[in-house]
Protein backbone atom coordinates (compact mmCIF):
# COMPACT_ATOMS: atom_id res chain seq x y z
CA UNK A 1 0.00 0.00 0.00
CA UNK A 2 1.52 3.45 -0.76
CA UNK A 3 1.20 6.03 1.51
CA UNK A 4 -0.98 8.12 0.07
CA UNK A 5 -3.27 5.54 -0.45
CA UNK A 6 -3.45 4.59 3.42
CA UNK A 7 -4.11 8.24 4.08
CA UNK A 8 -7.20 7.86 1.91
CA UNK A 9 -8.11 4.49 3.28
CA UNK A 10 -8.10 6.59 6.71
CA UNK A 11 -9.70 9.63 5.79
CA UNK A 12 -12.41 6.87 4.72
CA UNK A 13 -12.74 4.74 7.57
CA UNK A 14 -13.30 8.31 9.69
CA UNK A 15 -15.41 9.56 7.09
CA UNK A 16 -18.25 6.97 6.60
CA UNK A 17 -19.47 7.31 10.63
CA UNK A 18 -19.77 11.05 9.67
CA UNK A 19 -21.83 10.41 7.01
CA UNK A 20 -23.81 7.59 8.64
CA UNK A 21 -24.61 9.89 11.58
CA UNK A 22 -25.58 12.47 9.02
CA UNK A 23 -27.88 9.92 7.52
CA UNK A 24 -29.86 9.10 10.50
CA UNK A 25 -30.09 11.95 10.99
CA UNK A 26 -31.71 12.78 8.25
CA UNK A 27 -33.50 9.49 8.49
CA UNK A 28 -34.96 10.61 11.68
CA UNK A 29 -35.93 13.88 10.97
CA UNK A 30 -38.00 12.69 7.83
CA UNK A 31 -39.99 9.79 10.09
CA UNK A 32 -40.73 12.75 12.84
CA UNK A 33 -41.81 14.37 10.02
CA UNK A 34 -43.72 12.05 8.17
CA UNK A 35 -45.39 10.90 12.03
CA UNK A 36 -46.68 14.12 12.59
CA UNK A 37 -48.59 14.12 9.50
CA UNK A 38 -49.55 10.03 9.79
CA UNK A 39 -50.84 12.15 12.84
CA UNK A 40 -52.78 14.64 11.32
CA UNK A 41 -53.98 12.21 8.87
CA UNK A 42 -55.57 9.61 11.15
CA UNK A 43 -56.81 12.61 13.29
CA UNK A 44 -59.14 13.76 10.26
CA UNK A 45 -60.09 10.37 8.99
CA UNK A 46 -61.33 9.69 12.52
CA UNK A 47 -63.15 13.17 12.32
CA UNK A 48 -64.36 12.15 9.18
CA UNK A 49 -65.86 8.76 10.67
CA UNK A 50 -67.45 10.52 13.55
CA UNK A 51 -69.38 12.92 11.05
CA UNK A 52 -70.32 9.18 9.13
CA UNK A 53 -71.43 8.01 12.82
CA UNK A 54 -73.67 11.39 13.86
CA UNK A 55 -74.92 11.30 10.08
CA UNK A 56 -75.89 7.78 10.17
CA UNK A 57 -77.80 8.09 13.81
CA UNK A 58 -79.61 11.21 12.59
CA UNK A 59 -81.13 9.32 9.85
CA UNK A 60 -82.51 6.72 12.01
Amino acid sequence: MLKGQSKYVLTQKLMTPLMMARQNLNIYQYIKKSAKQRLTLSKTIQDICKRIFMWLFQGT
